[in-house]
């Protein structure tokens, strides 16, 4: 009568991920079996692995080997980084309405090589009705991906920039002249308020402008040269905020 050996059973959790540079022990190499023996693993206890996904395996040798046969197992294993990267980030700061963004602003800096993920990005313009504008600051943020990613964490950095609000009320035109008042700030952007008596303002400048944010009617004036709009106020003190580009 040939008796055949039974398999033993073996039962292996797969392991959580460890960080790069923790080295392999009996938090990962931890199999058990329904009988007794010994279980040999490759890697071994004591491996340090790079930055990967690996397979762990176990041979298990039972103690009764007249009975039983020898069994393998197999998990994965995730090797994740563990280095944090170290952003520097001072952005230049007070800021206006109309301000363009730029690498005055979005200049963050990394102890590591990668790129610089902006958000909001170069180019642009700052109004209030932005929704990256909290409380009179400009809320901005980076995502930075290191070029050497097996080694190295993605990072992620939020700085808030104050924003100067200039006095929209100011009266900039010669005393009893009825035009309104108007500022071309240096961003690139116009602004200004536009009086009661007023029925419509004529602005030149030099640009192209954005889509309209304000809800005023802006229409090039017909036979004049690009830059030359009217304002069409249909409402005493209408303020208005234009970007140009």
């Amino acid at each position: 009568l040939e008796v055949t050996k039974a398999t033993p059973v073996i039962r292996w959790a797969t392991p959580a991920p460890i960080y790069y540079g923790t080295l392999l022990s009996d938090e990962q190499l931890n199999a058990t079996a329904n009988v007794d023996g010994t279980f040999k693993y490759t890697p071994a206890a004591g491996a340090e692995l790079e930055i990967g996904t690996y397979t762990l395996t176990t041979v298990f040798t039972p103690k009764d080997t007249a009975n039983y046969t020898t069994a393998t197992a197999s998990v994965e294993l995730e090797v994740i980084p563990n280095v944090e990267v170290e952003i520097t980030w001072e952005p230049k700061t007070p800021i206006t309405y109309g301000t363009i963004l730029s690498v005055e602003q979005l200049n963050a800096t990394a102890n590591v090589e990668g790129h610089f993920y902006y958000n909001p990005s170069y180019g642009f313009v700052v109004t209030p009705e932005s929704r990256f504008v909290v409380n009179g600051k400009l809320k901005l943020s980076v995502i930075f991906i290191p070029t050497d990613r097996k080694h190295f964490k993605n990072a992620y950095k939020e700085v808030f920039i104050d924003i100067v609000t200039e006095d929209e009320d100011e009266d900039t035109t010669d005393e009893g002249d009825e035009a309104p008042a108007l500022r071309i700030n240096k961003a690139g952007s116009v602004k200004g308020l536009v009086n009661a008596a007023a029925d419509a303002l004529v602005i030149t400048f030099t640009g192209t402008l954005e889509e309209s944010t304000d809800g005023v009617t802006w229409t090039p004036v017909v036979g004049a040269e690009d830059g030359t709009y009217v304002v069409d106020v249909k409402v005493a003190s209408q303020k208005f905020y234009r970007s140009v580009k």
